[in-house]
């Protein structure tokens, strides 16, 4: 993928709903249930760059590592736990990690405490996605490691969502477009005549889709990013960690 038309996307202001995370900081006792759905959406969220903060920072194997984050993500959802969110948590991404770093450092302590907690989790494994050893990391923390996962997972799905979004509303040339100039590895990479005369259109026309898709895709990065924050208004800090640019909203 290419960095630097992805730095480059363009677009507007987007007005947020209610955040998953402000749902689960500002539920009460008697919005208990409603509190962890919300938790459980986040969990299917964040399941991948957890897994890539304990693998880096347990040392273990694959499957050990992914049994310890689904053991952490069960104590997660317990609800002595969730009574300790307090509404200043502004980023579940930053709650989490502390969260993970506690978790284990107890873990080290007494592993004969863990449990699996595999049955406790109502999470779509076919949403998670293929889990796999990553191998070796060239990121130096596991908080590093963390936010690198956390990053590919973010930028991953919103083009996933882009890709379902524009097909759907029958823009499949835009897409194509898009895919072409901005997702082709190739070398040497397609010019902007040679995928305008492939797909039939005059330059103008291959410069409005490309804006487009990149605004779309900007709205949807949005919106994904937004899930993990009490306050959308941190929503610029947010989109920095992940394209290091401003929102420019």
């Amino acid at each position: 993928m290419r960095g630097r038309d992805l730095t480059s996307l363009g677009g507007g202001d987007l007005r947020f709903p209610s955040t998953l995370w402000s749902r689960v900081v500002s539920a009460r006792d008697d919005e208990e249930e409603a509190r962890r759905r919300a938790m459980e959406d986040l969990i299917l969220r964040y399941w991948k760059p957890a897994y890539a903060y304990v693998r880096f920072e347990w040392g273990r194997d694959n499957e050990a590592a992914k049994d310890l984050t689904q053991s952490f993500f069960a104590a997660f959802l317990e609800k002595e736990f969730l009574k300790q969110v307090a509404p200043e948590k502004g980023r579940f991404r930053s709650f989490l990690k502390t969260a993970l770093a506690n978790f284990l450092r107890k873990a080290r302590r007494d592993e004969r405490r863990l449990k699996r907690g595999g049955g406790a989790l109502r999470i779509p494994w076919e949403e998670v996605g293929d889990v796999r050893d990553p191998g070796p990391d060239p990121a130096r923390t596991a908080e590093e490691a963390f936010d690198r996962v956390w990053r590919s997972e973010i930028v991953a799905r919103g083009i996933r969502e882009l890709q379902e979004l524009l097909e759907a509303g029958g823009r499949r040339v835009q897409w194509e477009v898009f895919e072409a100039l901005v997702l082709d590895e190739t070398e040497p990479s397609p010019t902007r005549e040679q995928v305008a005369a492939r797909l039939g259109l005059r330059l103008p026309q291959l410069d409005h889709h490309l804006h487009a898709a990149r605004d779309q895709l900007r709205r949807l990065l949005k919106g994904i990013l937004v899930e993990g924050l009490a306050d959308p208004r941190d929503l610029d800090d947010e989109w920095s960690a992940v394209l290091g640019t401003e929102t420019g909203r």
